[in-house]
């Protein structure tokens, strides 16, 4: 099939996805994706199958390997001051506990799909159909260095412990930029894993709802900088983590009331707030 897109140029596609904004896969598709009552897939199916003309699969390599560019699409909110948020974490591929082990960080699957994303975000209303969502932010994403140091450190903690053989006992809690969601139904779709005779629940690589906002936030602003200013440099995320930062940043204030802090940062709280923090010192 001929596709109004060239499949060897990474421009042509992003330009061809970004005919979607401000419009729905009924505006662009027509009655066609509409009349196709056996197609009970999520909206990025629908996407794959109806505007991009190919069909929705489970392939180790990205969407359009001839590029290296890999196709998501996720639920977004808009906030009341016209901002918006993620709905939920972003699901990339399954994780198969069997290839894991034998790989690093560069030759891994998740890194040979996801290394370069292709973002469509629309708007979720329960009230409207899957194909009348409207498409509000549509465009390329390419992990920034400081970003890509963090997700590093997260893809080797779930790596590690799965070579341990506690793929059971993965959990979204276990790291921060990049998680292990389970995949499929509850308590269902169990697997195998090495170094164990205890089946794991299926898991697949996502990326957390708090980093999906921040993607949405740069993108949105056209700013491609590193998460806010909490990590300074590349030098500093490479050798230090994330939690110690976070604890550097509230180290000097250990010991001390409320009240001294209000005066050395010059700000006066509202202690009859309900979240108001009590007097105690911060230990």
């Amino acid at each position: 099939m001929t596709r109004p897109y060239d499949i060897q140029n990474k421009t042509s596609i992003i330009e061809y996805a970004k005919k979607l904004l401000n419009l729905t896969l009924r505006d662009k598709c027509g009655e066609i994706v509409a009349k196709d009552k056996s197609n009970k897939g999520g909206f990025g199916q629908l996407l794959e199958k109806y505007y991009f003309l190919y069909e929705p699969n489970s392939d180790s390599e990205p969407d359009f390997k001839e590029v290296g560019l890999e196709l998501k699409s996720s639920p977004i909110k808009k906030l009341k001051k016209l901002q918006y948020v993620s709905k939920e974490r972003l699901v990339l591929n399954i994780i198969n506990y069997n290839e894991v082990v034998n790989q690093n960080f560069d030759n891994s699957s998740f890194w040979k799909k996801n290394n370069n994303l292709l973002l469509v975000f629309y708007l979720h209303e329960t009230e409207k159909e899957k194909i009348d969502y409207c498409i509000e932010i549509v465009d390329e994403w390419s992990f920034p260095e400081i970003d890509l140091e963090i997700i590093k450190k997260d893809w080797n903690i779930i790596s590690q412990k799965i070579k341990e053989g506690k793929a059971h006992e993965l959990s979204e809690g276990d790291t921060l930029y990049l998680g292990a969601c389970t995949k499929g139904s509850k308590g269902g779709n169990l697997r195998e894993q090495p170094n164990s005779g205890v089946k794991a629940k299926q898991r697949a690589y996502s990326l957390k709802q708090g980093y999906v906002n921040h993607i949405i936030a740069t993108l949105v602003n056209h700013q491609k900088e590193n998460y806010g200013k909490l990590i300074p440099t590349l030098a500093i995320a490479k050798r230090t983590s994330l939690e110690d930062i976070v604890v550097s940043k509230f180290e000097k204030y250990y010991g001390k009331t409320i009240s001294q802090m209000e005066e050395e940062l010059d700000v006066t709280l509202n202690n009859k707030s309900k979240n108001f923090v009590t007097t105690h010192p911060i230990t």
